[in-house]
């Protein structure tokens, strides 16, 4: 005999579980009664899939500056460091923000997606070495776009 109930499942857990069941085809059933929530919600799945391409962009696009940041940034960084100037400017987390390539990708993700600390850690090496401007322009342009 098949029986709907599992074998080693209290009652109680078993008809909570076929409640559940039940719940999600009452679901599907307003699904086919109203046709605009599901094109609306056909709509919300099948962004998913650009969402994640735009993710997965993003963090290639973030390595990317990392990388040149690690190259090109951290020595200014560590100069600046050198002279004490993190210290005098109450700055502890400075000294390594261009440290690594994952510490780059944070700070650079942090300054341009959520628009914090800008002015606090790239105006400093901007004015010690004003060729770094193309570098932080660049990336804010190619980011925000």
């Amino acid at each position: 005999a098949i029986s709907l109930l599992p074998v080693n499942v209290p009652l109680p857990i078993a008809l909570a579980r076929m409640s559940r069941v039940l719940k999600i085809t009452r679901a599907l059933r307003m699904m086919t009664a109203f046709p605009e929530l599901r094109v609306m919600l056909r709509g919300l799945v099948l962004s998913f899939k650009t969402f994640g391409w735009g993710v997965i962009m993003l963090t290639l696009l973030l390595a990317f500056w990392g990388i040149l940041a690690v190259l090109f940034i951290r020595p200014v960084v560590r100069e600046l460091d050198q002279e004490g100037y993190w210290q005098e400017y109450k700055c502890p987390h400075c000294a390594n923000a261009f440290a690594s390539v994952e510490s780059s990708m944070l700070m650079l993700g942090e300054q341009l997606i959520v628009g914090d600390g800008w002015g606090q850690i790239n105006s400093p090496i901007m004015a010690r070495r004003p060729w770094t401007q193309v570098y932080f322009v660049t990336v804010a342009a190619v980011m925000i776009l």
